[in-house]
């Protein structure tokens, strides 16, 4: 095997490293994305259904949240919260602060329904089986999810914090190279120019060493 076969197997392994890195990135930033939104919209969907409905939420106040809830403009009020928070969350905005928001719901949620998270089919608490109660242990994934978001939101980059600024930056950037470029050189296209005013090659021609340059004649006075 030659050095070129060598140089060759070299660069073959250096482009699926390369590739493998890129897939990786896109693969890590397109998943943090989809779970930013699809927990966003789940937000999204809480609010609209305390705003549409609130009576419903009254009565999950009242059953599960020992009725400290248990008013209808305060079902607004957390509605409009919930859907505010699910709307920034999708679009990517304020995630400094929108994602403990949204972790500090959701943590809420699962502090109330703690037995149910814990014991979904009532094994160890002695309590009655029901459906909603098996169905309550998806607060759970919905918990980790917002704790993954949470820790890991510098490295979701397709959200509009991050490209944003961004791209402002590199906008002024562009601006101010634009505006660093000299201005004080002006350039005449040929088209433009005045052929009169260009030089011929009488102009341009220099005199042969030692010859006399004449002197302009002049004019000839016809008046006398």
């Amino acid at each position: 095997m030659d050095d070129q076969d060598t140089l060759s197997m070299a660069q073959r392994r250096a482009r699926r490293r390369a590739g493998a890195r890129w897939r990786t990135r896109l693969f890590r930033r397109s998943s943090l994305c989809l779970l930013r939104v699809s927990l966003g919209m789940l937000l999204v969907w809480w609010g609209a259904a305390r705003i549409s409905n609130p009576a419903f939420g009254v009565q999950l106040s009242d059953r599960y949240y020992f009725g400290l809830f248990s008013n209808i403009d305060l079902q607004f009020v957390f509605g409009w919260l919930e859907l505010t928070v699910g709307l920034l969350v999708v679009a990517g905005l304020f995630r400094a602060v929108t994602l403990p928001l949204m972790l500090l719901i959701v943590g809420f949620t699962a502090a109330v329904i703690w037995k149910a998270l814990i014991d979904p089919f009532g094994i160890v608490t002695q309590e009655r089986m029901s459906a909603a109660r098996a169905f309550f242990y998806p607060s759970t994934i919905i918990l980790c999810a917002a704790c993954v978001l949470t820790v890991l939101r510098r490295l979701d980059h397709i959200a509009l914090d991050y490209i944003l600024p961004r791209y402002i930056a590199y906008m002024q950037e562009r601006q101010r190279r634009i505006s660093a470029l000299p201005t004080d050189i002006a350039i005449m296209p040929v088209s433009a120019a005045s052929p009169s005013a260009m030089p011929t090659r009488e102009d341009i021609a220099e005199p042969p060493s030692g010859a006399e340059k004449k002197p302009p004649s002049e004019p000839i006075n016809t008046a006398a």
